[in-house]
């Protein structure tokens, strides 16, 4: 049971990184850099490999530059703004009672 959960936890860690680097690109749009920062350092930290996307790599790049063109570009990526996309709970999946 403790390899299937150390399996588990893993994708979980990846997958929250992940939205974590949505939700900077959502902040920088809203123009509160501090908070994007945040969310950033927050998506490396729970999954070093992130920073080797395209997306971490663009909204990491309109942070540290101020790049007005990198907000286009930002909204330009699917699937970073909003989720376009929903996931099946992981086995062994179920509701707290």
């Amino acid at each position: 049971i403790l390899d299937r959960f150390d399996e588990q936890l893993a994708l979980a860690t990846e997958k929250h990184a992940r939205t974590a680097v949505r939700y900077a690109a959502r902040f920088l749009i809203a123009g509160d850099e501090l908070l994007a920062a945040r969310y950033l350092h927050l998506a490396r930290s729970l999954d070093m490999s992130v920073s080797n996307d395209v997306e971490f790599e663009v909204v990491s790049n309109s942070l540290t530059f101020g790049s007005k063109d990198g907000l286009g570009e930002i909204e330009g990526i699917p699937n970073l703004i909003r989720r376009q996309q929903s996931y099946e709970h992981p086995e062994p999946w179920r509701p707290l009672q």
